[in-house]
C-alpha cells in the first residue's frame, strides 16, 4: 500500500463520521497551540544538534514505501536551502 493510498483511506474514514471529525479538529488546534506555546531549544541542546549528521529517511518508513515514492524525496532535500533559517534548530 503506497503512502498516498494510506492518506486518502484515513481521510475517507474522518469524513465519514462525525466524531472522529470533531476529534481530529481538536488535535489539531491543541498542536497548534503546543507549537506556539512550547519553549525554545536550549543552547546546550542547539550545540549537540550542531554536531549531528542529517539522518534523511527513517529506514523503517524507506522500507515500507515503494521505490515509486522514494523517488520524490531527492526533490524535498533541494527545497531545504530555500527554508526560512529561523526553522532551523
Amino acid at each position: 500500500m503506497s503512502l498516498e493510498t494510506a492518506t486518502e483511506h484515513v481521510r475517507g474514514v474522518l469524513a465519514s463520521y462525525n466524531e472522529l471529525q470533531s476529534a481530529a479538529a481538536s488535535a489539531v488546534k491543541a498542536f497548534v497551540l503546543y507549537r506556539k506555546t512550547r519553549p525554545g531549544p536550549s543552547l546546550e541542546s542547539i550545540k549537540r544538534s550542531r554536531g549531528l549528521e542529517p539522518e534523511g529517511l527513517h529506514p523503517i518508513l524507506a522500507q515500507a514505501l515503494p521505490a515509486s515514492d522514494l523517488g520524490a524525496l531527492p526533490s524535498c532535500n533541494r527545497v531545504e536551502p530555500y527554508s526560512k533559517p529561523s526553522t532551523y534548530i
